[in-house]
């Protein structure tokens, strides 16, 4: 199992600190969370119905018509693979799937490793076909555009914060889909962003773009991972085979009923942006007052308006583990090369930041 951050019980147990003296600031998830009032008795009993109000709220929220209401964003990342390849080698290979051609998957080298884990669970499920993984840096290649018959981007990227303009996903896109390629566009951050978000760039919204697919995640916004939803946007060709694969009920009455009302509530909708943006701003002066790019040794990586930021740095586990010993969590990247830190649910948190890293520094 990858680790995403979290886990603030197993680091409480590790380092003696009791759960409430913790700031965990190791998800990305905004520390504000969408305002719960009492389910009612029946949502809880009854079983989830499509038809419950959650799609249209969530149609008018994204600005588009064509979506699947997932377990997360996380539970297409780990189906999506086997329905693209399932189409790449129907179309690509012949007799007993004997293919034509390589397949070529594109990921970021750095970014939430598990699009890349699913790609390659999804790869033993087709024993036949040669596929291929490639990787680029935060962008990739002309030669990748080329050659890959799937593009995986994270937009903006998690933990690096580099977005992709829409104007050049399209592009990519078009290219691709000549080739009958497929562009994947995880948008699970881009909440705080919406005017960079490949669905609002998407002049015909009621027609998804083809071989195309765009995931979104509520989970990180609006303070409300617990709940486990997420939404895909595609073509009936890719939703169809999805929910088959995912199966019936995969998001939970109680959580549906929150989520309605939550994407239908512009008005704490702005003023949770505007309380993040003000948070975000604050802790980047904060970081960069502690790691000043005067000797090139950290760059504090920030996109403002996010939910993290990411600082790269030499000795990164060490900044972790100094940072946990003090009650702090941030979550340590997957190439030990940096540590990103999400947001503080207030000021008294921020000052008990800037006190302890002020403190290790002090100290080393």
């Amino acid at each position: 199992m990858l680790n995403h951050g979290g886990k603030l019980r197993e680091y409480a147990s590790l380092y003696q600190r009791p759960l409430e003296e913790w700031i965990d600031l190791s998800t990305g998830v905004s520390p504000w969370t969408y305002p719960i009032d009492q389910i009612p008795a029946h949502v809880w009993n009854r079983l989830p119905e499509d038809d419950d109000g959650l799609v249209e709220a969530a149609q008018h929220y994204y600005g588009c018509e064509s979506l699947l209401p997932v377990a997360g964003s996380q539970a297409a990342i780990m189906a999506l693979p086997r329905v693209i390849l399932s189409s790449l080698i129907e179309s690509d290979c012949e007799g007993e799937g004997s293919c034509k051609k390589d397949i070529q998957i594109a990921l970021p080298q750095v970014g939430y490793k598990e699009h890349e884990q699913a790609w390659r669970k999804a790869v033993l499920q087709f024993p036949t076909a040669r596929v291929a993984l490639s990787f680029y840096s935060d962008e990739p290649t002309a030669e990748m555009l080329m050659t890959a018959d799937v593009l995986v981007v994270i937009n903006p990227n998690n933990p690096t914060g580099h977005y992709v303009p829409a104007n050049k996903l399209h592009l990519w896109q078009q290219a691709l889909v000549q080739r009958g390629g497929w562009l994947v566009v995880d948008e699970a951050f881009m909440d705080l962003t919406p005017e960079h978000s490949l669905l609002h760039s998407n002049a015909s919204a009621e027609t998804p773009l083809n071989n195309c697919v765009v995931l979104r995640s509520v989970g990180k916004f609006f303070g409300l991972a617990g709940a486990r939803v997420g939404f895909v946007n595609a073509q009936p060709k890719v939703l169809e085979p999805l929910q088959a694969l995912l199966g019936p009920w995969t998001v939970a009455g109680p959580s549906r009923y929150v989520l309605q009302q939550a994407l239908a509530d512009t008005s704490w909708q702005q003023q949770t942006r505007k309380r993040i943006s003000v948070m975000a701003d604050k802790l980047h002066q904060v970081l960069s007052l502690h790691f000043s790019n005067k000797d090139n040794a950290a760059e504090v990586r920030m996109t403002s308006g996010i939910l993290f930021h990411t600082v790269q740095l030499p000795h990164a586990a060490w900044w972790h583990q100094a940072l946990a010993k003090q009650g702090v969590l941030v979550r340590l990247c997957d190439e030990k090369h940096a540590i990103r830190f999400g947001l503080p649910h207030n000021d008294a948190d921020l000052q008990r930041v800037n006190t302890v890293l002020t403190h290790i520094k002090d100290n080393q």
